[in-house]
């Protein structure tokens, strides 16, 4: 309230040349990147209403002096990311590392760290990533699904697949449908799907959920409700496709005739992915973990 209103420009960076398997070295940086630039505006207001002097006709106004900021900023930028791409590389040593086969060599084994510094970037501390490097498209999203969806419905979603029946992934954010529908086809491996995806379906395109071939497809919409006892899902739910719903956190299986009894589930597996969503559990507590966060 102090600060008046505020208004938020959300902007997409696109990286190219990435190896997808080291995304998160980048992301780390360019959070400090951000927060220097936007602590160094907020000095330079800050600076400038509590310096209690009257300005006069040769004062440069805060425009201008915002936009001198500026372009200090963006010349900065460049080699800043020129820094990051000569320092944000892995040794073929850090390439091979490689989780533990057992469990519990993970839990009292020591883990490897790439550390890394970009002095380059104002203020910037230290940073840390545990090695074989986490992926931030896969891993997030199989947490979000152990811990919000649970193991029996992410079970039953993969056997699902595995029949080649078709799954409908319906939320009300992006980043969430567009990464869980990515994580189902992940932990497929070995196999592969073979046959529609589409990460996002336009709701106008809702005819689609009708085809006569297998899909994966994510839906994203404000009324979750209003696409789920839409004609044509309920339609297709009664021929083969089934619906996770990560607003309600729920898989409704469907209707086809003589499927209920191919969805039996192992209770070695069910025990098995308890543990290790309560494990998962524990790290999202953390202040620093981002599983709760994307």
């Amino acid at each position: 309230d102090r600060m008046g209103y505020i208004c938020v420009v959300e902007r997409c960076y696109i990286l190219i040349g990435c190896r997808p398997d080291e995304h998160v070295l980048l992301l780390g940086p360019l959070q400090q990147l951000i927060n220097a630039e936007r602590g160094e505006m907020l000095e330079l207001r800050q600076r400038r209403k509590t310096s209690g002097r009257k300005k006069s006709p040769a004062d440069v106004d805060d425009v201008e002096l915002e936009r001198r900021l500026e372009r200090q900023q963006l010349q900065r930028r460049h080699i800043i990311v020129q820094a990051m791409l000569q320092k944000l590389r892995l040794s073929p040593a850090e390439s091979r590392a490689a989780h533990p086969v057992r469990e519990i060599d993970a839990v009292r084994g020591s883990t490897q760290h790439f550390r890394i510094h970009i002095n380059e970037i104002p203020k910037a501390e230290p940073l840390r990533y545990p090695l074989p490097l986490p992926s931030v498209g896969k891993q997030w999203a199989l947490a979000k699904l152990l811990i919000d969806v649970g193991p029996d419905p992410l079970v039953l979603a993969l056997k699902l697949l595995l029949l080649e029946r078709s799954v409908l992934v319906l939320g009300e954010h992006m980043q969430e449908v567009t990464a869980c529908a990515c994580a189902l086809l992940e932990l497929l491996r070995p196999f592969e799907w073979a046959s529609g995806f589409t990460p996002v379906l336009p709701p106008r395109m809702l005819d689609f959920v009708n085809s006569p071939v297998p899909f994966v497809a994510g839906v994203v919409a404000t009324d979750v409700a209003e696409i789920e006892n839409d004609d044509r899902v309920l339609e297709a739910m009664t021929a083969g496709m089934s619906l996770l719903n990560l607003s309600t956190n729920t898989l409704q299986i469907t209707n086809e005739k003589g499927i209920t009894k191919k969805m039996s589930l192992c209770p070695y597996l069910r025990e098995q992915l308890g543990y290790l969503r309560g494990r998962v559990l524990d790290l999202a507590c953390e202040p620093s973990s981002a599983l709760v966060n994307f």
